[in-house]
């Protein structure tokens, strides 16, 4: 279940990206991925997220109040009493939402600059929702507040946190302490009669507490190695700590000596894709690195991706292979596809053919529709130690264009 159902028009999905990673970073969870998993109807999916969410934020746009589909949604937030309308475009909500006064993110960059819109609605989920923890000084909007605004403001709210608890004292319980130490100061000047001789001097050995180490989340900067690292047998990604700290890195916040609060990995791979998607693969890169660390799929096929394409960084097919086998470990049917591609590569030996050839029959398996185009064309061409088979071929061909191949005009039966 998610805090914060994000209803818009697929027009506006980057800026709804953008609005998601923003109250992200304000604590709350929002859902707004509308692609529908193989298998799910419309009311298992979707329609169960705005069954259960807490709150739904609606953005009304140009598009948005054409579409029927925001509409629906927005009926049934008004009647649950959890809508909160945002306007995105100078337009006129719906009937019957026009009396529903509307936050007003127009010309909103995506950037927390405290803009009255945007402030209007966070409170207005704050009503419905509560607060939730930040994940306070994220690099997301880094450019946004200098380290001394950011210990301004952590010293800012420990002030607050601890004038808060003592205000929540009674004046009862203080006065009992105050008499505590009243009583404990006559018995400490009565003892000082007593003979200096009776008194021995004791001293324990009182350890002192060990400096409390960082809990830095870990970067990857040189992909995987063959080296065992924890267990045995099982390829670890080598892990070194660059001597400059990564602006992009989000580390765990640490407030009072309170245990440190992790970002989760489908929580960077959301940031890392708001820069991935703007073409920022640098910045990208760190927070694809720890999602991917934790174990994230998504995160290490495109990592993957980053590495063979050699977007941002110089291009390497060895580490782009080595993400690729740690999705497919993962049985990610596109990462399956990528690692088939790479091994056909350069000359292929008998063995690295058979293993591309298993790939991409996995992955047409599962559905996915590149996998389905290409086996449709080994087929077609009886490659990869396949018998020539035209019926095959378009069976494959169909397969692809059902899930949404575009280039099936490519198929060669």
């Amino acid at each position: 279940m998610s805090d914060i159902f994000l209803s818009y028009d697929s027009h506006d999905i980057e800026i709804a990206k953008v609005l998601a990673a923003a109250l992200e970073l304000e604590g709350w969870t929002v859902f707004f991925d509308r692609k529908i998993p193989p298998g799910k109807t419309w009311r298992q999916f979707i329609g169960a997220e705005i069954d259960k969410c807490l709150c739904m934020v609606v953005a009304w746009s140009k598009h948005s109040i054409e579409s029927d589909w925001v509409y629906e949604e927005a009926d049934i937030a008004k009647k649950r009493n959890i809508l909160v309308p945002i306007l995105l475009d100078h337009v006129h909500p719906p009937l019957g939402f026009t009396s529903i006064q509307a936050a007003n993110l127009v010309g909103w960059q995506g950037k927390q600059d405290k803009s009255e819109g945007y402030n209007a609605l966070c409170q207005s989920i704050k009503e419905i929702v509560g607060q939730r923890p930040r994940f306070q000084y994220s690099s997301f909007y880094a450019s946004q507040t200098t380290k001394k605004d950011q210990l301004k403001e952590e010293k800012q709210f420990k002030f607050n946190t601890f004038y808060k608890i003592l205000e929540e004292k009674s004046i009862l319980k203080m006065g009992a302490a105050l008499l505590a130490i009243g009583i404990f100061l006559v018995v400490v000047q009565t003892s000082s009669f007593v003979k200096d001789d009776v008194f021995y001097n004791e001293t324990s050995d009182v350890k002192t507490p060990s400096q409390q180490p960082k809990n830095e989340v870990p970067t990857f900067v040189t992909g995987f190695s063959q080296k065992q690292e924890q267990k045995k047998g099982v390829d670890q990604p080598v892990v070194e700590k660059d001597k400059k700290k990564n602006e992009t890195a989000i580390e765990p916040i640490v407030i009072g000596g309170a245990k440190p609060v992790e970002p989760s990995a489908e929580f960077l791979y959301k940031q890392a894709m708001v820069f991935y998607d703007g073409n920022q693969f640098k910045d990208a890169l760190p927070l694809l690195q720890q999602a991917a660390q934790k174990g994230y799929v998504e995160a290490q096929h495109k990592l993957g991706l980053i590495y063979e394409r050699g977007n941002g960084v110089k291009p390497d097919a060895n580490k782009a292979k080595l993400w690729y086998e740690q999705a497919n470990k993962q049985d990610y049917a596109k990462s399956k596809v990528n690692l088939a591609a790479l091994l056909l590569r350069n000359h292929p030996s008998i063995e690295d053919k058979k293993k591309a050839l298993e790939l991409i029959q996995q992955a047409a398996a599962q559905g996915q529709q590149d996998a389905e185009f290409h086996l449709s064309r080994f087929y077609a061409r009886g490659e990869l130690g396949l018998a020539k088979d035209l019926s095959a071929a378009k069976k494959w061909c169909q397969k692809a264009q059902q899930h949404g191949y575009k280039h099936t005009n490519k198929c060669m039966f």
